[in-house]
């Protein structure tokens, strides 16, 4: 018997739709043990990202990001010219393998 074209685009098209609604949101907690550092980037009148891991890599912040609205609250807008955040070289950040998370907003109005 062969099935129609619709209803199998149907068919294949309701199963990616509840794949899709049954995976949900992932979470990922932050290990502070292991972690070698971790920054949020919420504060644009900041100098100094502190670190949130308890490991003193500290980074400063050049040139003057705006304020903007983040995932989860206030973030820091840089302008791709100027600002940008650099930490001092540690040998606890000099990792051979790692991971690590972004929340990130690009823009398409940025031209180099």
């Amino acid at each position: 018997m062969e099935i129609p074209i619709k209803l199998f685009s149907l068919c294949i098209s309701l199963i990616v739709i509840i794949i899709l609604g049954l995976s949900g949101q992932s979470y990922a907690k932050i290990d502070l043990v292991t972690c070698a550092g971790a920054w949020v980037f919420n504060d644009p009148s900041a100098e100094v990202l502190s670190d949130i891991s308890g490991n003193g890599n500290d980074c400063n912040v050049k040139g003057k990001p705006k304020s903007a609205e983040g995932m989860f609250g206030k973030a820091m807008d840089f302008d791709a010219v100027d600002d940008l955040v650099e930490c001092p070289d540690n040998d606890m950040l000099d990792v051979g393998s790692y991971s690590t998370q972004t929340w990130l907003l690009a823009c398409r109005s940025w031209k180099p």
